[in-house]
């Protein structure tokens, strides 16, 4: 059996309300988004790295402009959001805290990666793919 101190006890409590508290944001925030785009949402489960990538005859990469749009929107919405509506950082003061979103740049060259810079050449799911968008 293992002895806890109260620090660890404290520690624990803070880090599994603040689990509860990112699933809860990310929920509303999920909402929120998918009813402003309803018609642009992609499955990115079904939707493959292939499918929204394209390396051209002059080996020329380019991404599908409505995905980086829809990909651009989120991001943007998800700093927007972070800013604005939730404060992790003032509410765990025992817990150091910073949230980060992928820049674009990062974006573009982790999809060219998984196009060209994997045996899989793109036929992954681009939920494998854009799994770090955001960060804590």
């Amino acid at each position: 059996m293992i002895n806890c101190t109260c620090e660890v006890e404290s520690f624990c409590y803070s880090f599994y309300n603040l689990i509860v508290e990112i699933n809860e944001a990310h929920s509303e925030f999920s909402k929120e988004f998918a009813s402003e785009k309803q018609d642009a949402l992609i499955n990115l489960k079904r939707k493959q790295v292939n499918h929204v990538t394209q390396v051209n005859n002059g080996n020329t990469f380019s991404v599908d402009n409505l995905f980086l749009q829809l990909i651009s929107n989120y991001r943007e919405k998800l700093l927007y959001y972070t800013a604005t509506d939730v404060d992790f950082e003032s509410q765990y003061t025992d817990l150091i805290l910073r949230t980060r979103t992928k820049e674009s740049t990062s974006i573009i060259n982790k999809l060219k990666y998984y196009l060209v810079g994997k045996n899989e050449a793109g036929k992954l799911p681009l939920n494998k793919c854009l799994n770090d968008l955001f960060g804590i």
